[in-house]
């Protein structure tokens, strides 16, 4: 909202607008779904990729051996691509985490030869400041507890895969 009075940076560089589009996209919204509908859509891509890596693992396990060590290649397999993905979305809210909090935005006019640096004003700071805290901070944390659920998952096959 201030923004529109006291901001030279350009509109797609600004923190709030980054914001805005990240939030819109299909991707990078799960964090902000419902906890039921963030569990339906991680569990969709998990049983997705499942069924995926299956040619995949018979190129280096025979089902008709060791079945049991055929599916915890598979569900290997799976994680790794999820972690991926929740990386990925981490990586991107982590990104606007940090613009929203700074005090200033490092932005560029025309080209990557000109960059240029403003402070934000303190009206401007309380607002990012606010969506920083009250909506992009939460919704880091549920990424991180979904990506620690995913390692410890991970490293659980992993032993499986070893033991078996």
């Amino acid at each position: 909202m201030y923004y529109k009075f006291s901001c030279p940076v350009p509109k797609d560089q600004r923190p709030i607008n980054e914001y805005i589009e990240l939030g819109q996209s299909n991707f990078y919204n799960w964090p902000f779904l419902t906890p039921s509908l963030y569990n339906k859509k991680i569990t969709q891509v998990f049983f997705t990729c499942f069924i995926i890596s299956l040619p995949f693992s018979s190129l280096f396990f025979n089902i008709t051996y060791s079945p049991l060590k055929f599916a915890l290649i598979n569900f290997f397999v799976s994680t790794i691509i999820i972690l991926a993905l929740l990386i990925r979305i981490f990586l991107g809210w982590n990104y606007i985490k940090q613009r929203l909090y700074n005090p200033t935005i490092f932005y560029e006019e025309s080209g990557w030869y000109d960059g240029r640096v403003w402070v934000k004003s303190k009206n401007i700071l309380v607002q990012d400041r606010l969506i920083h805290a009250y909506q992009v901070v939460p919704a880091i944390k549920n990424i991180i507890k979904t990506i620690l659920l995913f390692s410890y998952f991970l490293l659980t096959v992993l032993l499986l895969i070893i033991l078996i």
